[in-house]
């Protein structure tokens, strides 16, 4: 049960790291 909820968390959190790269990418490209 814990490591199902760790399993979860980490891959929201390699989500939203990979969402705000990809955004700073962006906004370095266009400004």
């Amino acid at each position: 049960m814990t490591n199902n909820v760790l399993t979860i968390h980490n891959r929201l959190f390699i989500n939203q790291l990979h969402f705000y790269r990809m955004n700073f990418t962006y906004i370095n490209y266009n400004g």
